[in-house]
């Protein structure tokens, strides 16, 4: 069940979103490993779903932290990738590739020397900003309309979606997901 862009799911807190994520072929699962921030997802809890899944890059969803916090996620979750903000981006010294979420006030040029790989931005955001972005980032728009689906399909921009709480353990509306995964998969 190929998909006809790239596609990363936000916000992973369960299993069953992690298997229906990997079965349907999602390119990158990401998880909140920030203590205290919303859909956080301890470490224990990370590792037994991570233990489940094969295929998706796993991105550490690190946004709003201190850079001195950045080493010990990275031991801990082991992640793909890192997403992180402008602020951050600046700041930490590793080496694994990062994910950015666009603000209108980044410095393209003051993070040459960082691997960034993808620009997560809101449709809006594409509209007005995407000339502004270097060609070698790839997009990742969020919060798109059903109707302006194949827009970015055609254009191979990559779509992020989110995961959702389970009702309880094992059961799950996929509603949400499945709606816009239906209609990126390869007929």
């Amino acid at each position: 069940m190929a998909l006809k862009t790239f596609v990363k799911v936000s916000n992973v807190t369960n299993l069953s979103d992690a298997r229906y994520c990997a079965g349907m072929e999602v390119d990158m699962l990401g998880f909140a490993c920030v203590t205290g921030k919303s859909h956080f997802v301890p470490v224990s809890q990370f590792q037994d779903i991570r233990g489940w899944i094969i295929g998706p890059a796993i991105v550490a969803e690190i946004e709003g932290i201190e850079e001195e916090e950045v080493s010990s996620i990275i031991e801990n979750y082991k992640p793909d990738y890192l997403q992180v903000n402008y602020q951050l981006a600046q700041k930490i010294t590793n080496d694994l590739p990062l994910i950015i979420r666009f603000e209108p006030s980044i410095n393209w040029e003051t993070l040459n020397n960082r691997k960034i790989n993808f620009c997560i931005l809101t449709a809006e955001q594409f509209q007005q900003h995407k000339e502004i972005i270097p060609a070698s980032i790839a997009l990742i728009v969020e919060h798109i309309k059903d109707d302006s689906l194949s827009i970015f399909v055609e254009e191979k921009i990559g779509i992020a979606l989110s995961g959702s709480d389970e009702i309880s353990p094992g059961l799950k509306d996929f509603d949400s997901l499945a709606n816009i995964l239906e209609q990126l998969e390869v007929e």
